[in-house]
């Protein structure tokens, strides 16, 4: 199947017609499993082959930041291989390279080197972006499966293709990065970018969040006879842990996408662009904790105010938890906005989220906070703002003592027998009010931006917008042309298939 012509054909029409949908439904995933199904790549996605022979499938996956560097796990690249456009299909149908070069950042628990290439082969290089815990993230690799449906729909087994994803929480070094629904991520995905959001035009690109790494629990990967894949939870190397190391090769990758034909692009969260903010105090409100079963969830409160936010700066949280005599060695969790002021580009918030131990001990629980959507942190403890971690200072809690009935995050009651999830996303265990976007201190996106599914993000109170459709400038109030133009073509693709 030749599913990248008609894709192009596709980003062609749909700038100029209308989507609409209601705003609870969620799209059909049917065809999406192992590293994807929906056949989609951006320009930016590169796959590394071990050589030239264009019999093997992809070693690896990488990113362009550069029109000759890309970005991978250290682990699967090496000088010598061969390099091909993922917008090219499988590539191997149109120009390719070779890796020239590695270059990695210091530090012995570095786990991303960059790759730089011995010719350009086109494509447009990803921008650098915050990462956020939230749903809403887009995995570009390869199928590990052929995943075409009847209509044409979908990626053959070693074609371009992605999955949705969500990040779950972080430590010191990696976040945790969960598939989405019947979904999973395999061995050659390993270096495969996670992307914030994509731009919307048809040279489309990537706000490059992180790299997949490796499976979060060594020893999960399972259908090995598909080279290994597993529905768990897979560690992704964040890139703004490298943001200075990556400027300096590819300044660009920090910088909006200026179009020929179209408006520039400026992804959500852009690392460094217009982000300033500033934690002027933070504290943990919530005075004590209740013992609670290994695996089971705690609730806390904090608060925060910000000032000195630019433009496109955003505030976020993080609830941590570590043991009492490692109190370093934290795992951060989502922390959810329940309450914000109005003025901006100073404003007071209220977090509220859950965190979970998997062994039973003594723990503190600590509040971090940021006012330029993650590039730097502000630990908070019982007393306020903290500049080390103190054990006396944070918030204690015994797990695996007291409590019997375990929950899980949400708050629900798990059965007897069962064992309690990680939270999952960026829900806060209360009701809460809805909160949308903030023009003053949150980034404005010329194309098209995608909206989150949670949000941690501390905004300033504004009504939802109703279900309906949204248009291009110009676009027609019908869909039904696109529909038929697609169905045409699917059905041409099929038949050349046969």
């Amino acid at each position: 199947m030749r599913f990248a012509a008609l894709l192009s054909v596709v980003s062609l029409l749909s700038t100029a017609v209308v989507a609409c949908a209601p705003a609870d439904e969620e799209a059909d995933d049917s065809a999406a499993r192992l590293t994807g199904g929906d056949g989609s790549s951006e320009s930016s996605t590169v796959f590394l082959f071990e050589s030239a022979d264009t019999k093997l499938q992809p070693k690896c996956v990488g990113t362009l930041i550069a029109p000759t560097l890309a970005v991978t796990s250290r682990t699967c690249v090496k000088v010598g291989m061969t390099v091909g456009r993922a917008a090219d299909k499988d590539g191997k149908s149109s120009k390719r390279t070779t890796v020239k070069q590695l270059r990695t950042p210091d530090g012995d628990d570095v786990a991303i080197t960059v790759v730089e290439l011995g010719a350009a082969i086109g494509g447009t290089p990803a921008v650098i972006t915050h990462a956020p815990l939230r749903g809403d993230y887009t995995v570009l690799s390869w199928s590990a499966k052929d995943e075409a449906n009847f209509l044409g729909f979908g990626a053959d087994k070693g074609e371009a293709s992605s999955i949705d994803a969500r990040l779950v929480s972080e430590d010191a070094q990696f976040s945790s990065l969960a598939p989405g629904k019947d979904k999973t991520i395999c061995a050659g995905d390993v270096g495969a970018p996670v992307c914030s959001q994509k731009s919307g035009w048809v040279r489309g690109t990537c706000g490059l969040a992180g790299v997949v790494i490796a499976p979060e629990t060594a020893g999960n990967l399972t259908d090995a006879a598909n080279g290994g894949c597993s529905a768990g939870n897979w560690k992704v190397a964040t890139l703004g842990r490298h943001a200075d190391f990556l400027k300096k090769l590819a300044p660009a990758a920090f910088q909006p996408i200026t179009y020929t034909l179209a408006p520039t692009w400026t992804a959500d969260g852009l690392w460094g662009y217009k982000s300033a903010g500033t934690v002027k105090t933070c504290k943990i409100t919530t005075a004590n904790l209740s013992d609670v079963p290994a695996n089971g969830a705690v609730t806390i409160k904090a608060s925060a105010s910000f000032t000195g936010m630019q433009e496109r700066a955003a505030a976020y949280g993080r609830f941590g938890i570590a043991r009492k005599d490692k109190p370093t060695e934290i795992t951060w969790w989502p922390a959810t906005a329940t309450q914000s002021a109005k003025d901006v580009p100073a404003f007071d918030a209220t977090f509220e989220g859950s965190v979970t131990a998997g062994a039973d001990g003594d723990y503190i629980v600590l509040f971090r906070a940021s006012g330029n959507g993650g590039e730097s942190w502000q630990v908070c403890d019982m007393a306020g703002k903290a500049d080390t971690v103190k054990a006396e200072k944070a918030l204690p809690v015994r797990v695996g003592t007291a409590a019997t009935t375990p929950t899980s995050p949400d708050g629900t009651t798990v059965p007897e027998g069962t064992t309690p999830t990680k939270p999952s996303t960026a829900t806060s265990t209360a009701t809460t009010t809805d909160y949308s976007d903030a023009k003053s201190n949150l980034p404005e996106t010329e194309g098209d931006p995608g909206a989150d599914e949670e949000s941690d993000i501390a905004q300033p109170v504004t009504k939802k917008a109703a279900a309906g459709c949204s248009a291009a400038p110009g676009a027609s109030s019908s869909s039904f042309g696109l529909v038929g133009v697609l169905l045409g073509l699917a059905a041409i693709v099929r038949r050349r298939r046969a």
